[in-house]
């Protein structure tokens, strides 16, 4: 029997574009560079978690906008991608060791941070699974911005200038600490 397969943004935005920009005036709910995704697995039979992995579907340069944000505490990640070098993973301060085993009845978190420096990012995040009746692989759609200069909208409804970062952030890979 499949596992349960739960995708979380960790920290997201909502973005208004002006009507001239390839979205339109419609809200998006983005990733903010950085941030972290989850990936819940609960086991219903032992399941082997083999990868975690990325795809992008699709880059464009930033365009500015305003924002509203939503912020919730971001766990250390298991793995890093480079959103900008599709190539590039690093793991994060928490580290994985393949295939991750999960026993029947039981549960665990996966931590993905994607990061881009200049782009908004659609991307695809997969894991791919064993549960006794071969590989699986189960995907989510997310799209990651690096927008820097946004509006706050509070709930007493004033605005603010917000920096989420001075630029957006690019960790060193985990191998080049001490």
């Amino acid at each position: 029997m499949p596992p349960q397969v739960e995708f979380h943004l960790v920290r997201t935005a909502e973005i208004v574009y002006p009507p001239s920009s390839a979205t339109g005036p419609h809200p998006v709910a983005v990733q903010i560079s950085g941030h972290a995704v989850t990936v819940d697995v609960t086991a219903v039979e032992e399941v082997a978690v083999h990868s975690l992995g990325f795809r992008v579907v699709n880059r464009h340069p930033t365009r500015s906008g305003t924002v509203s944000m939503c912020f919730n505490p971001a766990p250390e990640p298991n793995l890093r991608f480079w959103l900008d070098e599709p190539t590039r993973t690093a793991h994060g301060p928490v580290r994985l060791d393949w295939p991750v085993t999960i026993r029947r009845g039981r549960s665990r978190q996966f931590v993905v941070s994607a990061h881009t420096k200049k782009h908004d990012v659609e991307w695809e995040l997969s894991i791919t699974v064993d549960w006794g009746a071969g590989l699986h692989q189960m995907t989510c759609r997310v799209r990651t911005t690096a927008e820097t200069g946004m509006v706050r909208f509070s709930p007493d409804g004033t605005t603010s200038v917000a920096k989420i970062h001075a630029e957006p952030d690019r960790p060193e890979d985990s191998s080049a600490r001490p």
